[in-house]
């Protein structure tokens, strides 16, 4: 087998092993509430990469391994961090199960600046609705 065959066989082991571990985890989750990316919005004029790469805070998304699952998966904004740039959440549902991502999404983007438990209560009666 030559080294690229290999690198793609490789890559497809690792690519089943993550969706396994993603339907064990459905089994107990209805969706995966998660990061998009490891900071706030980046600056007008860029990242300082050798900064990023001292904070572990490459301009990377969290996001790429849902595209390989093919898992359906959504990036809300999430309002503003403490240094008031903006920042995002992303949502990944099971396959198959958009609705329920959409309807979370539209939760989140309800929730966004108000207060933490109204939009608990607005999610605990989205949830009896997905099932």
């Amino acid at each position: 087998m030559t080294p690229s065959c290999v690198a793609v066989e490789e890559t497809a082991r690792g690519g089943q092993q993550v969706g396994l571990r993603l339907l064990e985890l459905f089994e107990q989750y209805d969706l995966l509430l998660l990061p998009t990316v490891p900071t706030t919005a980046w600056p007008a004029e860029g990242p300082d990469t050798l900064r990023s790469i001292r904070e572990g805070t490459l301009p990377i998304a969290f996001t790429s391994i849902f595209n390989d699952t093919g898992h359906p998966a959504i990036t809300v904004p999430a309002g503003l961090a403490p240094d008031g740039l903006p920042c995002s959440v992303q949502l990944v549902a099971p396959h198959h199960r958009e609705n329920r991502l959409l309807a979370a999404a539209r939760l989140v983007g309800r929730g966004v600046g108000r207060h933490p438990a109204a939009a608990r209560v607005r999610a605990r009666r989205a949830v009896s609705r997905w099932r």
